[in-house]
Order: C-alpha cells, then structure tokens, then sequence
C-alpha cells in the first residue's frame, strides 16, 4: 500500500513541470498579440502617412499642371486674337485695293461699280467671319460657295487668296498649291501674286517635291528681287540646300561604314 502511495506521488510530481511549462506559452499568446497589434499600428501609420504624403504630391503636381494649363490656354487665346487682328488688318487692305484698282475705262471701281447687294455683302461678312474665328474648313466651303454665287464679284480675288491661306493653315498643302494657282490665274495681276508663288513653293516643299519647291522659290527670288518674299525664298533656298548636303553626307557615312564593316569581314577570312 505504501509503495503505491509513494509511485502515486513520484507520478504527480514528475507531472508538475510539465504542466509549469505550458503554462508560459499560454501566458505569452496576449504579449504576442500586443506586438503583432504594435506592430501593424507602426506600419499602417508608416504606410498611412505616405499615401498622405503620395495625395499631397499629387495635389501640388495637380495645382502646378493646372496653372500651366490656364498660362497655355491665356497664350493661345493671345495667338488667336493676333492671327484674327492680321486677318482683320490684311482683309482690309485687300479690299481696299480691290476698290482703289483702275476699272477698264480707267475709273477706280467704285466710282462705277453699283452698289453692291445686300446678300453679297452679307455673304462674304460671313465667310471672313468663319475664317477669323479660325474654322477653316467652314471658311474654305463658305467661300467658295460665295464664289460659285457671285463669280464677278469685285471680292472675288479676296476670297480666293482666303481659300487658299484657309488651305495652307489647315496644312492641306496639295489643296493649297491648286487655290494659289487658281489666284494667279483668275487674277493675274494680284497684289498678293509674290506671296501665293512663295506659298506655292512652300507648299510643294510640304508635299515632298523639293524639285518643284526648288523651281518655285527661284522663280520669286528672279521675279521679285527685291521683295520680303524673295528674301524669304532665299532662306528656304538655303534650307533646302543645307537638308539635302546633311543627307549626302550621312548616306557617305553609312556607305563607308557598311565598307569598312565588309573589309573586316574579309580580313577575318
């Protein structure tokens, strides 16, 4: 009875450390989960002040994009008004010299020219007004619209020189060279004759046929020496002259350096 009293008692106290141990790894679980706690409080706030600083950024990169959006629009609103006070400005010197021009009998136009209808006047008021708000595709139909309507109309020269700047400044340059040389044609004596044969030049030049540009340009320096519009062919001249010696001089070095590269090949050989 005795022995199995004292192996009663070895048995529990062999049991008490063991039980001892446990007990830490179940008191350390709520220190665990503090840290783990602290530690993702740490990193969420790192985390949550830079996103604040990220959308701080990017509300300043916002503001500054904003305020160079409105400086770009402000600017392009000037050039629009200056390109309209040019299209004011040339309109009415071209008209003016439509209406000064000497008539065949060699009295200024509009000493004989009779009062003008109401719808024509309206109509080419209408068409200027598309080209100055710059809705150039509007512009080009309206005139010539006005054209088809009103072929001897004493603005007819003018509204041809418009088609064919609307033309140009839409970069439709083959469309362009066709309404220049229409000018020419209908009025041979234009005064804007130097500046459609330059536009001419320039516009071919657009179109890839540096040939034809070439051609054009002398033709303005020959005939008009003494011009704006010479002095501007000049420099386009030399341009051109310049494009085309670049261009000599980099397929010179591309053949030199395909030849040295094929030498190479047969030394190693």
């Amino acid at each position: 009875m005795k022995r199995t009293g004292y192996l009663v008692l070895v048995g529990a106290l062999a049991a008490t450390p063991a039980m001892g141990q446990e007990e830490p790894a179940g008191g350390s679980k709520p220190a665990l989960d503090s840290r783990v706690e602290r530690l993702e409080r740490i990193v969420g706030s790192r985390a949550l002040r830079e996103m604040r600083e990220r959308m701080t950024s990017l509300q300043r990169e916002v503001q500054e994009l904003r305020g160079r959006v409105q400086e770009q629009g402000h600017t392009i609103e000037q050039q629009r008004q200056r390109i309209r006070d040019l299209y004011d400005d040339l309109d009415r010197r071209l008209l003016a010299v439509e209406r000064s021009g000497p008539a065949p009998g060699g009295e200024a136009v509009s000493d004989l020219a009779p009062p003008q209808a109401e719808g024509e006047n309206e109509a080419y008021r209408n068409a200027f007004g598309l080209l100055r708000e710059l809705r150039y595709e509007e512009a080009v139909s309206a005139f010539r619209d006005f054209l088809e309507k009103y072929p001897e109309s004493r603005y007819a020269h003018t509204a041809r020189y418009w088609v064919a700047e609307a033309l140009y400044a839409q970069r439709r340059f083959e469309g362009a060279v066709e309404a220049y040389r229409d000018l020419l044609e209908s009025h041979p004596e234009s005064s804007r004759k130097a500046e459609a044969r330059l536009k001419i030049g320039y516009s071919l030049e657009e179109t890839g046929d540096t040939e034809a540009a070439r051609k054009a340009l002398e033709e303005v320096v020959a005939e008009f020496p003494d011009s704006t519009e010479a002095e501007q062919a000049q420099k386009r001249l030399q341009a051109i002259r310049r494009a085309e010696e670049e261009a000599a001089a980099e397929e010179s070095s591309g053949e030199g350096d395909s030849g040295s590269d094929g030498s190479g090949g047969d030394a190693a050989e």
